[in-house]
């Protein structure tokens, strides 16, 4: 996962800590429940897959959010996107 989406899995703990917004994953669940998660991690805004099994959260896949993506937090946090931010 480090080397396909630059993403250090064992920091991801620290994703889950902060406010994330959650969604099932209907389209993928059909031998387990999946979901969906987009929140920051350090600078970065991510989407996390995963599913629970028991006491275990199993971690599925975490990518940097889609611009549509990191839109749809911004909109639950603040109520509205951020600005563009320059380049």
């Amino acid at each position: 996962m480090l080397r396909e989406h630059r993403v250090d899995l064992a920091q991801i703990p620290r994703f889950f800590d902060g406010p994330i917004i959650e969604d099932f994953d209907a389209a993928h669940s059909q031998s387990e429940e999946r979901w969906r998660a987009i929140g920051m991690l350090d600078d970065r805004c991510l989407v996390v897959a995963y599913t629970d099994r028991g006491d275990t959260r199993r971690l599925i896949t975490a990518r940097t959010a889609e611009p549509h993506e990191e839109s749809e937090y911004e909109i639950m946090l603040i109520g509205e996107p951020l600005p563009d931010k320059p380049t």
